[in-house]
């Protein structure tokens, strides 16, 4: 690809934003549902 050093910029930047609104989502999901708390590791999702 040609593409623009300030485009592969914008493009790892919203990846990563990407990834870590997923993190948010997950960490909140299970603090969220007690239920879950048995199969996963808390002292992870709470750091």
């Amino acid at each position: 690809m040609n593409w623009s050093t300030l485009k592969k910029c914008i493009l790892m930047l919203v990846l990563a934003c990407i990834i870590h609104v997923a993190w948010l989502g997950w960490d909140s999901f299970i603090l969220l549902n007690p239920q879950y708390w048995q199969v996963v590791n808390l002292d992870i999702v709470r750091i």
